[in-house]
Formats: C-alpha cells, structure tokens, sequence
C-alpha cells in the first residue's frame, strides 16, 4: 500500500515538473522581442528639434550657426571629418545609429 502512495506522488511530482517546464517554454516564446529603436525616436532625422535647428542655422545664418556651436561652419565640416570614424559604429550593427553630424 505505501508503495502504491510512493508511486503516485512520484507520477504526480513529475506531472507538474512537466508541466511547469511546458507553461515556461511556452511563454518564452511568447515574450516581445525588443526593439532596437522605438518608432517615434526612428523619425528624430525628420522631425527633431536638433536636425532642423542645425539645418536652419547652416543654411541661413552663419553668425547664429557659429554662436550656437563656437565654430564656424567650415570649422565644424573640418573638425567633424576628423571625428567621423571614431563617433560612427560599425557596419554590422542591426540599428540605425544615425550619421555622424547627428551625433556630435
């Protein structure tokens, strides 16, 4: 008789040990994949403050463009072809990770 109560709370035992590894597989597939970018912060290169503000200043008013960043715009072209490399990363990475005027 106590064999027989051995052997079902053993069955038992092992029926949820099933069943809880089943639920976890199960919701591990299940969960969201991460974005790398959020949509709203994939559109920054159209609608963000800093691109048209920079934008803006380039195009028109040198004088503002130089206030705002203490170059001049050949020296900001000048300094950011030096930096470019070292700011921009690499090619195998999955996101857009903007271009290098963007980042400085």
């Amino acid at each position: 008789m106590a064999d027989d109560d051995q052997l079902c709370a053993l069955a038992l035992a092992a029926a949820v040990v099933t069943v809880v590894a089943a639920r976890d597989i199960v919701r591990k597939r299940k969960r969201k994949r991460l974005l790398w970018t959020r949509p709203l912060f994939q559109k920054r290169s159209q609608y963000g403050a800093y691109n048209l503000l920079m934008a803006e200043l380039r195009a028109s008013d040198c004088g503002r463009f130089r206030g705002f960043t203490r170059f001049t715009v050949e020296e900001f072209d000048e300094l950011l072809s030096l930096v470019k490399d070292d700011i921009t990363g690499s090619a195998a990475v999955q996101h857009d990770i903007g271009s290098p005027y963007h980042r400085t």
